[in-house]
């Protein structure tokens, strides 16, 4: 017993192990509404080349039969958008243009090629962007440019209705002039009736 439970203990562990390593890895993507992702099966994978698939979600989405050939699209392929490129460079590359909410799910390409049969794996999760930083800003600005043409109003008013005032009010200026003119008149009748007076003398005392 000692010996069995041993021997398949050692065989699952071996198992979990083989798994392990062989098992496609899967990279997680992080992305916004917006913008854009580029998944790119490894070049390995396309040396040989017999067959392409791209899947979303295990349904797919383009499939290609031989190097060179025709790429066939699916209805969902267009309904999301998707485009294959097909430079040298850049072989069967997956784009996702201006990335909605809609595009996530995990992306998988299949390639089988003279060598054997490859899959690669990516989970692309998708964020909305934070509109509250944004619209917090836009409330700050406005509030500020609300206060600032209150107080351009207030002094129009009021430099408004002082000239409304005064307009409406033209005695009492002429009112405070005329006062500081009544004020200053004896004093310069007084002056008038000394010099007179003094003249008056000097001209007795000539005579005499």
């Amino acid at each position: 017993m000692v010996n069995v439970s041993s021997y398949f203990g050692i065989s699952c562990t071996v198992t979990c192990f083989m798994l392990w390593i062989f098992w496609p890895a899967e990279a997680t993507i992080l992305t916004k509404v917006g913008d854009g992702v580029k998944l790119t099966c490894s070049n390995n994978s396309l040396s040989g080349l017999n067959q392409l698939t791209w899947k979303m979600n295990k349904q797919m989405l383009f499939s290609l039969k031989e190097k060179g050939n025709r790429i066939h699209n699916s209805t969902l392929a267009a309904d999301l958008d998707l485009k294959v490129l097909k430079s040298e460079n850049e072989l069967y590359s997956l784009v996702i243009k201006n990335i909605q909410t809609s595009h996530t799910g995990n992306y998988t390409c299949e390639t089988s090629t003279d060598s054997g049969v490859f899959e690669e794996n990516w989970e692309l999760v998708v964020t909305e962007e934070d509109k509250s930083s944004s619209t917090s800003l836009i409330a700050i600005v406005a509030a500020a440019v609300f206060v600032f043409v209150l107080v351009i109003i207030g002094i129009v008013l009021m430099c408004f209705g002082q000239w409304k005032w005064k307009n409406e009010n033209p005695a009492v200026s002429v009112r405070v002039k005329s006062k500081r003119i009544i004020k200053q008149q004896p004093e310069e009748i007084y002056e008038n009736d000394l010099e007179i007076e003094q003249h008056a003398q000097t001209s007795r005392s000539g005579r005499r």
